[in-house]
């Protein structure tokens, strides 16, 4: 056990279980964008986030990102069609994203 900084609620973590429902797993993906992501205007994730408006969303180089202005999740599809990040994103861009299973 030790303390740590919980990534989705900012909160101190005592527990070591990140503030966490019993049985979830924290996931961290690493995504580079190429031409089709950029042209379909969203990735798909490997699983669909047990709740996806806590899904933590940061461009390398670049701010992190805010769920509902900058993206959005429906499943495991994770799309910034109509936002924020509609036309700034390019192929090449490195995405990181967080999130709970």
């Amino acid at each position: 056990m030790g303390i740590t900084v919980n990534p989705f609620t900012g909160l101190l973590d005592l527990t070591g279980n990140g503030g966490a429902a019993p049985g979830t797993k924290e996931n961290v993906y690493e995504v580079t964008l190429v031409t089709s992501d950029i042209t379909n205007k969203y990735i798909t994730l490997p699983t669909a986030p047990f709740i996806p408006d806590k899904t933590l969303l940061t461009i390398i180089g670049g701010p992190m990102q805010e769920y509902g202005v900058d993206f959005t999740i429906s499943g495991a599809v994770l799309s910034w069609n109509g936002l924020a990040l509609d036309g700034v994103l390019v192929a090449g861009d490195i995405l990181i994203i967080q999130f709970l299973t």
